[in-house]
């Protein structure tokens, strides 16, 4: 075989290797997009074709965790049933099953725990998805993961909890679910006086309301003398 012969060949596998490697690429793109939407037939499809099930994105997020946020169970399913990771953590560490919880999305969330997602996962900051799920005042989430062992009084690195969250939000109905769940208030007296005068301050009266049952003095004064109870008079 002549040396023209030789580079001719080389050449030619190059280009077949590139053209094979952008085929992969555009699916993989396609298995992202396709989840995103919660178009299962397509996801169906594109899988069936070679697409990697845990190809990442830029920010790591893997179509398993597109389709857990938009709340498409159906999808979530099927990319589990083909060998999803459950687990895998996106940028920051969030995971799939965080992103259902903070979309509120209670059905995604039970069928990612009913496939192994770990319940008491912490992102980078150390919130879990019981954590995001009560500060969403999600009632349905809150309790599907309490029924799957969340632990409701771990802590975040700030020292956040799932009630503290709770209460600050307004969710006096959350704070209520988690109270018999072991969870305990480790917010300081200091701020949650604070949060009660911001809340009266933006006129957030459910939030106003679950922090003064928390133990907020509407008499404690800001650095300028005015207290929430003054505020709320003006």
């Amino acid at each position: 075989m002549s040396r023209i012969t030789k580079i001719g060949s080389t050449m030619i596998s190059v280009m077949l290797l590139l053209s094979v490697t952008a085929f992969a690429e555009d699916l993989n793109q396609e298995l992202l997009e396709a989840a995103k939407n919660g178009q299962t037939e397509t996801v169906t499809s594109l899988l069936d074709r070679g697409a990697d099930v845990n190809k990442k994105d830029l920010v790591h997020m893997t179509p398993l965790m597109w389709a857990a946020k938009g709340g498409y169970t159906e999808t979530v399913t099927t990319l589990l049933d083909k060998g999803a990771d459950v687990k895998a953590k996106a940028y920051l560490g969030v995971t799939a099953l965080m992103l259902a919880a903070s979309s509120e999305h209670s059905e995604t969330t039970a069928a990612l725990l009913t496939k192994g997602a770990d319940v008491n996962a912490k992102d980078d900051s150390g919130y879990t998805a019981l954590m995001f799920a009560a500060k969403e005042g999600s009632m349905e989430t809150v309790k599907t993961l309490l029924s799957s062992g969340a632990d409701a009084n771990t802590n975040a690195n700030n020292g956040d909890t799932a009630l503290t969250l709770a209460a600050k939000n307004g969710h006096a109905d959350i704070v209520d679910l988690l109270k018999p769940a072991g969870a305990s208030v480790t917010v300081s007296p200091e701020d949650l006086n604070k949060e009660l005068y911001e809340a009266v301050f933006a006129g957030e009266t459910k939030k106003v309301i679950a922090l003064l049952d928390k133990g907020a003095d509407v008499n404690t004064q800001t650095n300028d003398g005015k207290t929430a109870l003054t505020e709320a008079a003006l």
